[in-house]
């Protein structure tokens, strides 16, 4: 397991190094795993600590902001959040991510009107993400525009089997990392995104029987 774990961490390490403009250097990408595991791992504000240092240090890598923007969200500071994204958002203004953030933050900080703007380009522009669509409908039914909330959610459910596939894959890496009540829970939610889709089903049953019986974290 520990070979597995090395292999994962090494993985995740060559596609940061691969991502291109802005690069970061090996010290910086080692940085920005070990943000992005404190996040995996609920560690909050040590994700906000490792993304601010690599702000400071590759001021043009969006995603640090958008890391330490999600971060300060979960630890309850919305307008903390709120301008980590829109720096994000400055830095790379194309990052579908970032603004997906940004209008749940806004949401959540009871400005709906500013969540919608932010939100209908991406929609606009990827009409079949499932974020998305579950957040508009969110926006519309928290308007209590039901029906339309309702022809989003139902959107967002045929958008479901891919949405399976991102757990089933979430739940392997889990699996390959240790982490195996982590990794049942991904499969859980994947198994029930996905009982319209026989194939995503039989893929994700592939990885349960791999995990066996395995003992728990």
């Amino acid at each position: 397991m520990k070979q597995a774990k090395t292999a994962a961490l090494a993985a995740l390490i060559l596609a940061l190094s691969s991502c291109g403009e802005p690069g970061l250097t090996d010290e910086q990408t080692r940085t920005y795993a070990s943000a992005v595991g404190a996040y995996q791992a609920g560690d909050f504000a040590r994700v906000v600590d490792l993304a601010s240092a690599l702000e400071t240090e590759a001021p043009r890598f969006a995603k640090s902001a958008l890391l330490r923007g999600k971060a300060l969200w979960f630890s309850g500071s919305g307008d903390e959040a709120l301008a980590a994204l829109d720096k994000a958002i400055k830095i790379d203004g194309l990052d579908q991510e970032a603004w997906l953030w940004k209008a749940k933050v806004l949401r959540s900080l009871g400005r709906a009107e500013e969540a919608g703007l932010a939100l209908d380009p991406v929609l606009s522009r990827d009409p079949e993400d499932f974020r998305l669509l579950y957040l508009k409908a969110q926006l519309l039914l928290d308007a209590d525009d039901t029906q339309a909330g309702i022809a989003f959610l139902d959107k967002a459910i045929e958008s479901g089997s891919e949405l399976a596939l991102a757990y089933m894959e979430r739940g392997r890496i889990a699996y390959l990392l240790g982490q195996i009540d982590q990794a049942r829970r991904y499969l859980d939610v994947a198994r029930a995104l996905s009982q319209d889709s026989p194939g995503v089903l039989k893929a994700i049953d592939g990885v349960l029987a791999a995990m066996g019986g395995k003992d728990s974290e």
